[in-house]
């Protein structure tokens, strides 16, 4: 299995970089995605040798474009990693608003996005890896974090009724 065209969204800093740097250390060609973090971005690069490419994974045509640009780069795509997440720590009468819609956006509709554009390259090729980062938060819940547990929460949803549908065409989704 050397050499698959890897992209990992929230690729510049903890989970998503360990990710980065395991990959290239078994072979792959990775590209990364991050959002605000360029130093650390820069930083895996040099590391790793991987391809980052900032893009706002909250955004759907940005999503959009950066899958094409990866798959471009990568000369294919074989494994997604949906790892971008934020999270605020607040009681839900301190949530505002703008703060629920940027953590759903970012940690649930991310994925959805990322998911959808992806499959479109795997489901043509009968083949491909999607993995996405939940939290044990998204089956039990963490107390002042209720927009970050129902968006893990939502993850796993996500990926268990795309696991379903995606199957028949040899692509497997799971959560970790």
């Amino acid at each position: 299995n050397m050499n698959r065209k890897i992209l990992v969204s929230g690729g510049s800093r903890g989970i998503g970089a360990a990710a980065v740097e395991a990959f290239v250390a078994a072979g792959d060609q990775v590209v990364f995605l991050y959002h605000s973090s360029h130093d650390a971005a820069k930083a895996v690069c040099l590391r790793t040798g991987a391809t980052s490419l900032l893009a706002d994974v909250s955004d759907p045509i940005a999503v959009g474009q950066a899958v094409k640009q990866s798959s471009h780069i990568l000369g294919g795509l074989d494994v997604l990693v949906c790892n971008a997440g934020i999270s605020r720590i607040g009681q839900i009468c301190d949530t505002s608003d703008a703060d629920w819609r940027q953590i759903c956006d970012t940690n649930l509709a991310s994925v959805f996005y990322l998911c959808r554009s992806a499959s479109e390259y795997m489901v043509k090729q009968h083949n491909g890896r999607i993995i996405n980062v939940g939290s044990v938060w998204g089956r039990c819940g963490a107390s002042c974090e209720v927009a970050y547990s129902a968006s893990k929460a939502g993850v796993r949803g996500l990926t268990m009724a795309l696991a379903k549908e995606l199957a028949p065409s040899g692509i497997t989704v799971n959560c970790v």
